[in-house]
């Protein structure tokens, strides 16, 4: 007789919390069918639940948002916030419940993913959906697939010739920047998340337009994708002191960043 690991019940004691019947019927489909259905994704401290697809890696992605959140991570001065790489839009919404009063801009490269975000974030309105990828320039991107049910593991290169014929387009924060000083009056980031597959390098190898208008970065580094991720965040956050982790999330603010620390009531 196979015996269950204690983890393996847990996950899908966890799996049956928060999607209920219906995410157990899809999980089952998926299995016996190959099919794919979108079902809701609850937790009992914020509202709406967020839509997700199953079989696939989105039910992981809301956990490691939304089981994150604290309390005493809101921070009410925050004005605006960029998710890059904000796949359904588990982060987004996080994001905009931990920073309440701030416009919330959340890109992302993959369309299905990007559909996906649409859908979570529409009812939302200070999240503005970008479907583009985060770049050094704005020049056209070809995403690279990831496993097919890892959808959280899509990258960005740039577009080299004509048989790059599905592109997005890339988005600069010099770009971000610009746009939200014309819709908002806001002239700095407060908080720049990024989880982008590698593309953190190309991106903050190319910072200094606008690295000194940006007060904090969260950020998941993939060294193991793109060689020099890790030195390039070094040499970008030289001048943020404040400096803890959140997860997966490495995170670096100024002195006088207005984001707060998970581990108190008090700025990190």
């Amino acid at each position: 007789m196979r015996i269950i690991s204690t983890r393996r019940l847990q996950e899908r004691l966890s799996f049956l919390r928060r999607t209920g019947r219906d995410g157990m019927a899809a999980k089952i489909r998926g299995v016996l069918r190959g099919t794919t259905s979108t079902v809701e994704f609850r937790h009992p401290s914020y509202e709406p639940s967020i839509l997700i697809r199953v079989p696939s890696t989105d039910f992981n992605v809301c956990r490691q948002w939304v089981d994150s959140a604290r309390p005493e991570q809101r921070a009410d001065e925050c004005r605006l916030v960029v998710d890059a790489g904000a796949n359904i839009g588990a982060s987004s919404r996080m994001l905009a419940a931990r920073f309440p009063a701030a416009a919330i801009i959340a890109i992302e490269l993959e369309a299905s993913n990007f559909e996906m975000l649409h859908r979570n974030t529409s009812d939302e309105p200070r999240i503005e959906a970008f479907h583009a990828g985060l770049w050094s320039s704005n020049d056209p991107l070809v995403v690279a697939a990831g496993a097919e049910d890892h959808k959280w593991a899509f990258q960005a290169r740039a577009a080299t010739d004509d048989q790059d014929t599905i592109t997005v387009p890339g988005l600069t924060l010099d770009e971000i920047l610009e746009a939200a000083g014309k819709r908002h009056g806001l002239n700095r980031i407060d908080v720049l998340k990024l989880d982008i597959e590698g593309g953190e390098r190309t991106v903050l190898e190319s910072c200094e337009s606008w690295i000194d208008r940006v007060d904090a970065i969260m950020i998941e580094l993939h060294e193991e994708i793109e060689p020099g991720a890790t030195a390039a965040f070094d040499a970008a956050t030289v001048d943020f002191p404040r400096r803890w982790e959140e997860g997966e999330l490495v995170c670096r603010a100024r002195v006088d960043a207005k984001i707060v620390s998970p581990s108190s009531n008090r700025q990190a």
